[in-house]
């Protein structure tokens, strides 16, 4: 990926690939005008494990606002139990939900490809008098933002959750069929990739080129992490407490 300028002086303070930040997993970015020529250039680079903002005011390594991965399993469990709540059939889940792996980066030639996340659900079919056939889901899970296309930087993102796969395992009574259906029933639930919530971004058309929220990204622990403008300080940690209050309702209800 391609790093230049302060950004890529920024990171070689950072020890480079071998620092916090990890490598750069998109090309440079600019923030978004009809007039880039004249306008200021307000530009980021994503990186494995944070990102780096520099503009007029500064170059800094951006503030993070942190979904912890136990606050993501319960998010995840109750998209899944919402699903589950509008099939005909009787099954429903069991309230433990695991985080069994994270991927790394895949690759990518603009962008790399996100990490992954491997969460395990447990479930059961209410057989009625006969023992309950349990089952368990084992659900490979994307976390990004997504936009319409604009010639402007977009005010609103919108966090969305896609199943890249799912397999699911069956014990008792019609094993091979309840797994099968459990299956197809997620796979059609996710057809379209399921809508978590907009995020107004603070994007300002200009003279005035500014920005609140520069992208998301999974941890290593399997948790979710939106990351935030530093620049200036002051202003940056007022924008990494509404994030962190918009983040945390994800979780309510």
């Amino acid at each position: 990926m391609m790093v230049t300028g302060p950004i890529r002086d920024k990171w070689a303070e950072q020890s480079w690939e071998i620092g916090p930040l990890g490598y750069p997993v998109m090309d440079q970015y600019r923030f978004k005008t009809s007039t880039p020529l004249s306008d200021p250039a307000f530009v980021w680079t994503v990186f494995q494990n944070g990102a780096i903002c520099s503009s007029p005011e500064g170059t800094e390594i951006c503030f993070s606002a942190d979904l912890s991965p136990e606050d993501l399993k319960r998010l995840v469990r109750k998209r899944f139990d919402d699903a589950f709540h509008q099939s005909p059939d009787n099954i429903g889940l069991q309230p433990e939900i695991e985080i069994i792996s994270v991927s790394s980066w895949g690759y990518g030639f603009s962008s790399s490809r996100p990490r992954e996340i491997i969460f395990r659900l447990h479930g059961f079919h209410d057989n009625g008098n006969l023992p309950d056939t349990t089952f368990v889901i084992d659900a490979r899970l994307r976390f990004r933002l997504t936009w319409e296309p604009t010639f402007y930087e977009p005010e609103t993102k919108t966090l969305i959750i896609e199943l890249a796969s799912v397999s699911v395992t069956a014990n008792g009574l019609g094993p091979e069929q309840l797994s099968q259906g459990v299956a197809n029933g997620i796979s059609d639930a996710f057809r379209v990739p399921q809508k978590v919530a907009d995020i107004p971004t603070g994007a300002t058309i200009p003279p005035k080129v500014d920005l609140d929220i520069i992208d998301v990204l999974v941890t290593q622990a399997g948790g979710l992490q939106v990351l935030v403008n530093p620049i200036p300080e002051n202003i940056g940690r007022t924008r990494q407490l509404i994030a962190q209050r918009t983040i945390a309702f994800l979780t309510e209800g």
